[in-house]
């Protein structure tokens, strides 16, 4: 977005008409300023926009898939009208706009949404959708008061001289940083880091170069950044796994956006999967892998704690069976983890058999001469110990 130092000084000189209308109040009229985002100066004009003026962010990576999936159906992007309505009806309930709605009518909205200098919304879109519902509903009762609240929003507008770069900055420092706000979630988060680690390594720097910029432009520690590539770099594994389809046993590719939906409700469980041990377990046995990104894409497993276990399924041959065969979803998943579960416990109770026959075989290969060599501790500790074993049996063998 670059422009000419014309348009650039006129920008100083004067508000982009998109804060100033007529009927305007005197405490709504513009102010140049300069802010900082992240670390980063940006020229910007302070202000208030009539809500309507604004066009929700439709590139927001929050609601991409939605996005997506609706230009694919539809043929046209959707209108912020669509959006709202599919905001509103999500299932998840991702963006809680009825409570921040509710908020803004008694408070106002409390912090400026950021827009480009035509309108086009670069932070806020929760604030601004929640705004517009309440326009939306204020409008179909003429309710003057809430009207007044949402008409209008507080905004900072950002210069049409403004870098990529300055873009990037107002996007990490209103969703990455760490601030009192619904901050992106974390698979949108490591979505755009993977995206910009991929574009710095066809810039040819190394995967450490790579990561070492990727620490300070996000703000977030080193480990974070590595973890979030590595989930990145699985999940294309579990995206080509389900996109693609294979005649010889009739698997069937499954909708593009389908995977994605998924991808993003389990996206935590791809950190348990990338984990050493489940992963290299994996990797050495691709007929499990497939079969727990089948599972994993129909949410067979009850929390990510499940995969946690994995390994032991796959080191167990009934468990294994257990899991790649059994119908039932969840249930199966659930069986195979109880017969480990199970056969670890028995397993400890055979151990437990074995000290305490290797013990009493150490005894009787004792000497009389041995035994009167022992120690006064030793003594002591074999009194207290056949104490402790006589009181034990009593307890708990009553016959």
């Amino acid at each position: 977005m670059q422009t000419d130092a014309l348009e650039i000084t006129n920008f100083k000189s004067s508000p982009p008409p998109i804060l100033v209308w007529d009927g305007q109040e005197s405490w709504q009229k513009p102010s140049y300023e300069v802010r900082y985002f992240h670390r980063r100066r940006v020229e910007v004009w302070n202000g208030y926009v009539r809500t309507k003026s604004v066009g929700g962010w439709v590139g927001n990576v929050r609601i991409d898939l939605f996005v997506d999936k609706w230009k694919r159906d539809h043929k046209a992007a959707p209108t912020n009208e669509d959006i709202l309505d599919w905001m509103v009806a999500d299932p998840n309930d991702e963006f809680d706009l009825e409570k921040l709605a509710d908020s803004i009518l008694k408070n106002g909205v409390r912090q400026k949404i950021v827009i480009t200098s035509d309108g086009t919304l670069l932070d806020g879109n929760r604030r601004y959708f929640a705004a517009l519902m309440s326009l939306r509903e204020a409008e179909k009762i003429n309710d003057r008061d809430a009207l007044q609240m949402v008409s209008s929003l507080p905004a900072y507008v950002l210069s049409p001289g403004c870098q990529k770069a300055d873009l990037e900055a107002v996007l990490v420092e209103e969703n990455f940083v760490d601030d009192c706000r619904r901050p992106w979630p974390n698979y949108i988060k490591a979505k755009r880091v993977y995206e910009t680690y991929k574009e710095l390594r066809e810039s040819h720097l190394s995967k450490a170069q790579a990561v070492d910029q990727l620490v300070p432009q996000f703000g977030i520690p080193k480990g974070h950044v590595e973890r979030f590539l590595k989930m990145m770099d699985y999940i294309q594994e579990f995206h080509d796994h389900h996109a693609q389809e294979d005649p010889e046993t009739g698997k069937k590719a499954k909708d593009d956006f389908d995977i994605r939906w998924q991808v993003q409700k389990y996206f935590e469980y791809f950190d348990e999967l990338t984990k050493t041990q489940v992963v290299n377990t994996l990797n050495s046995d691709p007929e499990l892998r497939d079969k727990v990104f089948e599972r994993l894409y129909d949410g067979d497993f009850a929390s990510f704690v499940q995969i946690r276990k994995i390994p032991a399924i796959a080191a167990d041959r009934v468990a294994r069976d257990k899991f790649m065969t059994l119908e039932g979803g969840p249930k199966a998943v659930e069986n195979a983890i109880g017969w480990v579960t199970a056969a670890g416990i028995a397993r400890k109770a055979m151990a437990n058999d074995d000290r305490i026959i290797g013990f009493k075989n150490f005894l009787q290969t004792l000497t009389a001469i041995e035994i009167a060599q022992l120690n006064r501790d030793a003594v002591a500790d074999l009194r207290i110990i056949a104490e402790m074993v006589t009181n034990m049996t009593k307890a708990t063998h009553k016959d």
